[in-house]
């Protein structure tokens, strides 16, 4: 059983060296991270309702240059969520429920994050934004 084994493992090991030494770099030799900002944050949207609540479940991440400053988001993470409530909550349902809408709110938080990082560490390090999950609920 230990023979067979054997040659798995060691491929696995060629495929994992080949995959780090092929894989995208910044240009300072950093590798690109994406930082969990949530997995799944679940929010109350639009105006208020006594009939119905409305809710959307939200995975983010965050596109960084190299892990110095993926520590950085991880350490000012309170904030960043705090600002994602306020951004998300405050929608309307046409804008959530279309893909340009939703575009529009992804552009509008990546540049409200990039504000908050910029005036905490002095430059937005936060390159991009990207949905995990976006999921609506009315």
């Amino acid at each position: 059983m230990m023979k067979e084994k054997m040659p798995l493992v060691r491929l696995l090991l060629i495929l994992a060296g080949f995959v780090m030494s092929g894989s995208a770099t910044a240009s300072d030799g950093d590798v690109a991270l994406y930082v969990k900002i949530s997995q799944g944050m679940v929010l109350n949207y639009g105006e208020p309702s006594l009939n119905r609540l409305k809710y959307i479940k939200i995975g983010l991440n965050a596109r960084v240059a190299n892990a110095e400053e993926a520590e950085i988001i991880e350490y000012h993470m309170p904030a960043i969520k705090d600002r994602l409530v306020t951004i998300f909550s405050s929608q309307d349902e046409v804008t959530i429920r279309s893909p340009e809408g939703k575009e529009k709110i992804r552009q509008a938080a990546l540049a409200e994050l990039q504000a908050l990082i910029k005036k905490e560490q002095g430059e937005p390090i936060i390159d991009d934004l990207l949905f995990g999950r976006f999921v609506v609920q009315r």
